[in-house]
């Protein structure tokens, strides 16, 4: 496994605890194993859950998500940005009020940029759609804590860590 810059494999071990099979296999598969791999696994798992209305593996995989979003380790809200929730749009269309649903407001404003970029050659109507399905959480919430626009100067200077750090 490498465990890199993400964290005290605080990760890993809820993977494991949640689907000891699945990422077992693939720790054995792949001693590379690591942060973006198990997102690109989970990704996998969602579509699977979401064509079998597996509404609690759904609810497991963005709980998971959602924590790794809002751990101290920039490594794994960055993984859980890029590899996770930035392909939330390559889900099946009809699941995605039931995914937005289920990611924290301050991901959704952290990973907001994210979807735009990724929906950019998209049909227009799907980022019609994705502000709908946002727009309660991006009201609700101040700042991304990924747009140094929006860090406190305090940050900015120096003097403190990134905000919520």
């Amino acid at each position: 496994m490498n465990e890199g810059d993400h964290g005290d494999g605080t990760w890993l071990r809820k993977l494991l605890d949640v689907w000891p099979d699945e990422i077992g296999f693939q720790l054995r598969q792949n001693p590379s194993f690591n942060i973006y791999s198990a997102f690109m696994e989970l990704k996998w798992m969602l579509d699977i859950a979401i064509k079998k209305n597996d509404v609690a593996q759904i609810d497991q995989i963005m709980a998971y998500a959602n924590w790794c979003a809002n751990q101290k380790a920039r490594a794994l809200r960055n993984a859980a940005g890029v590899s996770f929730f930035e392909d939330i749009v390559t889900c099946d269309r009809a699941a995605w009020p039931m995914l937005f649903a289920r990611i924290d407001p301050q991901v959704i404003c952290d990973v907001y940029s994210l979807l735009e970029w990724r929906l950019s050659k998209a049909p227009p109507d799907q980022m019609v759609e994705v502000e709908r399905l946002t727009r309660a959480a991006r009201e609700g919430r101040k700042f991304s804590r990924y747009d140094p626009r929006n860090w406190p100067q305090r940050a900015i200077r120096g003097t403190d860590d990134f905000p919520d750090d």
